[in-house]
């Protein structure tokens, strides 16, 4: 795409940077002028005095100039991206006139994103009718979608006395898709058994039982009931049943998080995780019921990689705006967790209200986990720990993942 700059009607207008050194020497000369024709007048004072004046005026209608005649486009290989995995980035500067320029910088967008590799300090120097070309990484920090890349564009005159600023106009647009991470801290839910259960039901696939059908073309030969075919005469197959697997049922907190400052960050942990969960549980051959609350509460089931590709993509722009707690909802919702599955709660907010509906849940033989999301200027480590005990008390497990603190993120 190319990259254009804003007037000052669009922007709020450019911004005007003058460097010190050469401001002092400026504002001099002027001074000197003023004072030399002053006190003599005539001819060659009234020049040097113009010359002084002309000086910033030549200035800035070079920059103007140079704003006019230079073009820049970036280019990015993909406009979706996965989160912290940075792709190819490049950046070409071309100059449609025949003179030099030389003091052109480039300033990224990095409120969301990172341009890695190249250095916002450098200034180009660009010959007539030449194309320079830029390569970097791109790397986006949050999920979603926004602009990356140029964010304003600085030209400073060929006499180093004023540097302009231009805001860019026309952004790149990417969406960036939260993570699956390799997830396997599952003792804390309980799985082996049932992982190994379900690894070896999907191997099989089916139990025969005792019930046999006519023979169909296509049927295997090992099906086949030799005995059964004797007394009817003709071909009998075994009838199969499908291996009864236990289900994951997740709840998903989406209230807005507690933690203003990281509420990007929060959010991705808990979206992150999820994914992270479910893409487990695949691997093991179980399903999972997501529920959460958008306006009223929702249900998807993620059954293959393709339900889990849709809900990353879904991740990517769903907005966390939900009023009811987990402790309200239990009270409000029938069927909001499953005797007949493993039930898990992901969320970044616990309050007494949701401790005691957990806890009741777990003496009605509710098998329920909790994984809590925890951000780095949420209240105190005791208070993280508080939490955990008391439901521990309850013989709830608890995961709890802290913020800005990867490495140290482990079991409660």
């Amino acid at each position: 795409m190319r990259v254009k700059r804003t007037s000052n009607q669009e922007k709020g207008g450019r911004m005007l940077h003058i460097t010190g050194r050469n401001r002092l020497f400026v504002m001099a000369l002027i001074l000197a002028a003023a004072v030399f024709l002053g006190f003599y007048g005539g001819k060659i004072p009234y020049a040097l005095f113009y010359v002084s004046l002309l000086l910033p005026i030549v200035s800035l209608a070079y920059i103007l100039y140079v704003n006019l005649r230079i073009r820049f486009t970036q280019q990015v290989c993909s406009t979706t991206i996965i989160k912290k995995k940075p792709v190819p980035y490049e950046l070409r500067i071309c100059n449609e006139s025949r003179q030099v320029f030389a003091g052109v910088q480039i300033q990224f967008s990095g409120e969301n994103a990172q341009i890695v590799g190249i250095d916002e300090r450098k200034k180009y120097r660009i010959s007539g009718g030449e194309e320079i070309k830029v390569q970097g990484l791109l790397n986006c920090r949050y999920r979603g979608e926004y602009s990356v890349g140029i964010k304003k564009i600085g030209i400073t005159d060929f006499w180093g006395l004023f540097t302009v600023y231009f805001p860019v106009q026309d952004l790149y647009s990417v969406t960036a898709f939260p993570q699956i991470r390799e997830w396997s801290n599952t003792e804390f839910i309980g799985w082996e058994e049932d992982s190994k259960q379900n690894r070896m039901g999907a191997q099989a696939q089916e139990e025969p039982d005792v019930y046999v059908r006519e023979y169909l073309a296509g049927d295997a030969l090992h099906r086949i009931h030799w005995k059964a075919s004797a007394r009817q005469g003709k071909l009998m197959t075994r009838k199969y049943r499908q291996f009864e697997k236990k289900n994951l049922n997740i709840f998903m907190d989406m209230q807005p998080p507690e933690a203003k400052e990281q509420k990007a960050a929060v959010e991705d942990a808990i979206l992150e995780e999820l994914l992270s969960v479910i893409g487990y549980s695949l691997k093991h051959y179980v399903s999972c019921r997501l529920l959460y609350e958008q306006q009223k509460l929702q249900e998807r089931w993620i059954k293959n990689r393709e339900n889990l590709t849709e809900l990353q993509r879904w991740g990517a722009k769903v907005i966390f705006q939900a009023e009811r707690s987990f402790g309200q909802m239990a009270a409000e919702e029938r069927l909001l967790l499953r005797k007949d599955m493993r039930n898990l709660v992901i969320t970044n907010r616990i309050t007494e209200e949701d401790i005691r509906a957990l806890t009741t849940l777990q003496k009605s033989a509710y098998q329920i986990c909790v994984l809590f999301i925890a951000a780095k200027e949420q209240k105190s480590g005791d208070y993280k720990e508080d939490i955990a005990g008391l439901l521990r008390e309850s013989g709830i497990p608890v995961h709890i993942v802290r913020i800005m603190e990867e490495a140290a993120d482990g079991k409660a």
